[in-house]
């Protein structure tokens, strides 16, 4: 795959979701938001991993099977923003705006695992 991991859709979306998130998640009440504040963070780090990891393959089954990784770490993120969101740690406003960043990363590993599956060349950006 040519170009650099930085200048790609998905990683920019998905870099960009995690840095929201954490930051999110760091001003969430040092006692009650704390469990939920570390599974956000660990949560979104493994999906940004994921998909960095998935850049570094040149196979579409290590690809595939990488960004289904990083699909179920987003979807354990979109949990977590429900479950942080009925507890008052974050505002509905900014836990929707969040689910939604992170659906759209989501949207965007289907289409590319879509992509791969269908035969596609490794070349296209991730």
């Amino acid at each position: 795959m040519s170009g650099k991991l930085s200048d790609l859709k998905l990683y920019q979306l998905a870099s960009a979701a995690q840095e929201l998130t954490e930051s999110a998640a760091g001003q969430f009440p040092p006692f009650e938001g704390l469990a939920l504040s570390i599974q956000l963070k660990k949560t979104a780090n493994a999906a940004l991993a994921h998909i960095t990891e998935a850049f570094g393959r040149h196979n579409a089954e290590d690809r595939i099977s990488l960004l289904r990784l990083a699909e179920d770490s987003i979807h354990k993120v979109i949990k977590s923003l429900n479950a942080s969101q009925r507890a008052n740690l974050c505002g509905l406003v900014e836990c929707e705006k969040l689910a939604e960043d992170w659906a759209s990363v989501n949207a965007e590993i289907v289409s590319y695992i879509v992509y791969l599956e269908s035969g596609g060349q490794m070349e296209a950006p991730l």
